[in-house]
């Protein structure tokens, strides 16, 4: 009789034979007591075994939805295609990027050129064909559109060889992202520059429309910074491991539970998914940053516009205006960033009833004093106790108001003072010398006059403008 080896290891362990019985009870219970805790400790060993592999299920099922919450969180969807076959394998967030169903099988690699922009289908080509031809990574924007959708937004695509030292180069992969709101944006805000221009030039202020544009350059130069950092967060090598993870995934995916518990560098997996899942939410902590700073800044630019936008196709007319609204409504536009600047605003307005005025030759006076004011305080090289003072004045025995700004700026020299608002006359070094000229020509067209006062070099200068006070048309 052939006997398991374990079966035959208890007999001889209890001095039994095949061919005989036991000799003594004591020996027969021996035996018996040997067997029953072979089977608890198989029994236990099955049912450890049987534990693990629940967990491990449990695990990779884990896995997988952080590697999804992971895309979704990046909004970046990964892609695989094998050029041999023509098989393209996607991930649920490139499904929902290109407006997939779950249930629906991934297009084929012609029906996915047909989702591409026309104008950018052979550029996307070209660089495919280079990438199976040379190994060379691409990276483009281009239009794509969803599904069952006629309207194109953008895309950014990042791609190459799946092994880039393997050749030929049969397997491509990479990732894609829905970049169209970042897009609209920015045609946005070169619209929003071309009618920020259009209305200066409409209201005879190209002086002003360039320290406009100045000041929303600055604020546009923080969100530049912002958007480096996020197009440097998607390039960093969080995402690569990402990607390779993603990679290993798609490799070993029909024998995945197999290759996690029983391969070397399988058994790695979880946590080192775990600890890029960790890294990936600093990333998208940073970057979460960087697009509420992007945000902000868009919101400056609008608020700016919008101000801008009731000069837009203005006449040359008297209107009823609330100066204290008013005198608010030009700092805004004027987009300078005071606490950026370091500049401390100090706004004193009398209590004064609407008046009828010329609201776009005030507004140019109002921008142009007010940049000249930041001007003067940028040339003293400091980087504190820099002020600006705007008062508004109701003068009882003259019948007219007084709306005044005053800066501690680098002043006037004293032989300039009488030429301050001649043509052409500017100390400057960019300057044009039309700036305060027209501002003075514009208070004389209200029946106004604007004035200046400096002690001298270093002490500051105070511009007043002065204007009938009209209650009634």
């Amino acid at each position: 009789m052939q006997l398991h080896k374990v079966l035959k290891r208890q007999l001889i362990n209890t001095h039994l034979d095949v061919d005989s019985v036991p000799n003594t009870l004591e020996n027969w219970h021996a035996f018996l007591d040997r067997v029953n805790n072979f089977y608890n400790e198989a029994d236990e060993e099955r049912y450890l075994l049987e534990r693990s592999m629940d967990l491990s299920s449990h695990e990779i099922m884990e896995l997988n939805e952080q590697l999804e919450n992971a895309q979704e969180i990046a909004e970046l969807g990964y892609w695989h295609y094998n050029v041999s076959n023509g098989k393209l394998t996607w991930s649920k967030e490139l499904r929902k990027i290109f407006g997939i169903n779950d249930n629906d099988d991934v297009p084929s690699y012609d029906e996915v050129m047909q989702l591409i922009h026309p104008d950018d289908r052979q550029v996307l080509q070209n660089h495919i064909n280079a990438a199976t031809q040379y190994g060379t990574k691409y990276e483009l924007e281009m239009k794509y559109r969803k599904k069952d959708s006629d309207k194109y937004g953008w895309m950014y695509a990042v791609g190459g060889p799946f092994q880039p030292g393997v050749t030929p180069h049969n397997e491509l992969s990479g990732i894609a992202m829905d970049i169209t709101q970042r897009k609209e944006d920015e045609l946005k805000l070169e619209e929003l520059n071309k009618k920020l221009i259009d209305s200066a030039r409409q209201v005879g202020m190209a002086d002003v429309a360039v320290g406009i544009l100045h000041n929303v350059g600055n604020v546009l130069n923080s969100a530049n910074v912002s958007t480096g950092v996020l197009v440097e967060s998607f390039k960093n090598s969080h995402f690569e491991k990402f990607f390779a993870i993603c990679e290993i995934i798609a490799k070993h995916q029909d024998d995945f539970v197999n290759y996690v518990k029983n391969d070397d560098k399988g058994k790695l997996l979880p946590k080192y998914i775990v600890a890029l899942g960790e890294s990936l939410r600093s990333v998208y902590n940073s970057m979460s940053d960087e697009v509420a700073n992007i945000d902000d800044k868009v919101q400056v630019i609008r608020g700016i516009v919008t101000a801008q936008q009731d000069l837009t196709n203005v006449k040359n007319y008297h209107e009823k205006i609330n100066l204290k609204e008013l005198m608010q409504h030009t700092i805004l536009m004027s987009g300078i960033q005071f606490s950026r600047c370091k500049i401390n605003l100090y706004e004193d307005y009398d209590e004064i009833p609407d008046v009828y005025l010329d609201r776009a030759r005030l507004v140019q006076i109002l921008m142009n004093l007010l940049q000249n004011a930041k001007d003067a305080l940028n040339e003293t090289g400091r980087i504190e106790d820099n002020n600006i003072n705007i008062t508004i004045r109701k003068s009882q025995d003259t019948n007219c108001i007084s709306i005044s700004v005053k800066d501690n700026g680098i002043g006037i020299a004293a032989e300039n003072i009488n030429k301050i608002f001649a043509y052409g006359f500017t100390t400057k070094k960019t300057g044009h010398g039309i700036g305060l000229h027209s501002c003075a020509n514009a208070a004389k067209e209200m029946h106004g006059t604007l004035s200046v006062n400096s002690a001298g070099l270093n002490q500051g200068a105070e511009f007043r403008l002065e204007l009938p006070l009209i209650l009634d048309k």
